[in-house]
C-alpha cells in the first residue's frame, strides 16, 4: 500500500508534480487492458464516485464492488491471489488497516488505500496541491483542529517532509 510514511521527499515532490499535471490536463490518458477495481468496504457513496470520477479523468475505467461484494470474497489472501491476477490496479476504500495490508500482501496487483484506517493517500495528496497554490510547502504552517484523523496524519506526515510545520489541536 502506498503511504507517504514510506515515500522519500523526492518521491512525494514527484507524485505532486504529476498530479499537477493532471490536474492541468497536462498529460496522456492512460489506458489498461482491463478496469481498475475499487473493493469498496465503506457505504459511503462518495468516496466510489470520487475514485471512479478520478479514474475517468486520467482515462482509465474503474468498476466498483459494493461493501458486501468485498465481505463475500472470503479469505483475503486468496481473494487478493484471485483479484490481483485479473485487474492492473485495485482501490481498498475504506478498509481496516490489517485487511488492507494483508490484502495488498498478497494481490500480484498494485493496491492503493484511500478513506480508510491506514489513512487516505489520495485525499492527503489533493490536500497538499490545494495548500501548495498558497506557496511554496516549505515553511508552511498547518494547524489540524479536533481529532487527527487517518487522513490528516498523512497530510501532516507529507508537510512535515517537504519542510513544512503541523501542529495538532484537540479539546
Amino acid at each position: 500500500l502506498l503511504s507517504l510514511a514510506a515515500v522519500t521527499p523526492p518521491e512525494l515532490r514527484d507524485l505532486l508534480a504529476r498530479a499537477t499535471l493532471i490536474y492541468h490536463d497536462g498529460h496522456r490518458p492512460l489506458h489498461a487492458v482491463a478496469p481498475l477495481l475499487v473493493l469498496s468496504a465503506s457505504p459511503r457513496p462518495y468516496g466510489r464516485a470520487a475514485v471512479q470520477v478520478g479514474a475517468a479523468r486520467i482515462g482509465l475505467e474503474a468498476s466498483t464492488s459494493s461493501p458486501e461484494e468485498v465481505r463475500a470474497r472470503g479469505e483475503w489472501p486468496l481473494a487478493a491471489a484471485t483479484i490481483g491476477r485479473a485487474a492492473p490496479a485495485l482501490v481498498l476504500l475504506g478498509w481496516e488497516h490489517d485487511a488492507a495490508n494483508a490484502f495488498a500482501a498478497a494481490s500480484p496487483s498494485p493496491c492503493l488505500g484511500v478513506e480508510g484506517a491506514s489513512g487516505c493517500t489520495v485525499g492527503a495528496l489533493a490536500d497538499l496541491l490545494a495548500l501548495e497554490r498558497r506557496g511554496p510547502l516549505a515553511g508552511q504552517r498547518l494547524t489540524i483542529v479536533g481529532d487527527a484523523s487517518p487522513r490528516a496524519l498523512d497530510l501532516a506526515t507529507g508537510l512535515a517532509s517537504l519542510g513544512g510545520s503541523i501542529s495538532f489541536v484537540h479539546p
